[in-house]
């Protein structure tokens, strides 16, 4: 059994002994290559289980490709200073782009809708207060023929 923190059950798995070659290179390489071994090498053990071996494959064919190729640490900003002012300053571009906009169009609009939006709704319920309406007296009317009709039986 290796070393390992995962489950018990799953520390006999031959893919052990892949990572076990894999960090023994890594031993040989720069710090860049080491920090990503290791961060892969966490991610794959990350709540691991059999059914998950097979979808982190990727981790160990790009731990390979790491160890194999000849790769150079690049920054992914090479003026990190601008883009910091550049979100200092987002809401002040984002006001000088909007000049042109009427802030008070839409709220006016909106409250436009909600006011027939309310008037639809007295309308309707008028409109189910008549029809309840008739409907009652409709039952009043079929309750009176029925009692005349009752009457003139008897």
């Amino acid at each position: 059994m290796r070393n390992v923190e995962v489950k018990d059950k799953y520390k006999n798995d031959i893919i052990w002994i892949i990572w076990d070659l894999i960090k023994l290179e890594t031993d040989k390489k720069n710090k860049f290559i080491k920090e990503n071994v290791d961060y892969l090498y966490k991610l794959y053990i990350d709540d691991f289980d059999k059914n998950k071996r097979n979808k982190r494959l990727p981790y160990i064919l790009n731990c390979v490709s790491l160890l194999s190729c000849n790769i150079k640490e690049n920054d992914l900003i090479k003026n990190s200073v601008n883009i910091i002012q550049a979100q200092c300053n987002y809401h002040n571009i984002i006001n000088s782009k909007k000049i042109y906009e009427k802030k008070g169009l839409i709220n006016k609009s909106i409250e436009k809708i909600n006011k027939k939006e309310k008037k639809e709704k007295n309308q309707k319920s008028i409109g189910e207060k008549t029809s309840e309406e008739k409907t009652i007296h409709k039952l009043k009317d079929f309750n009176d023929i029925d009692r005349l009709l009752i009457l003139n039986n008897i």
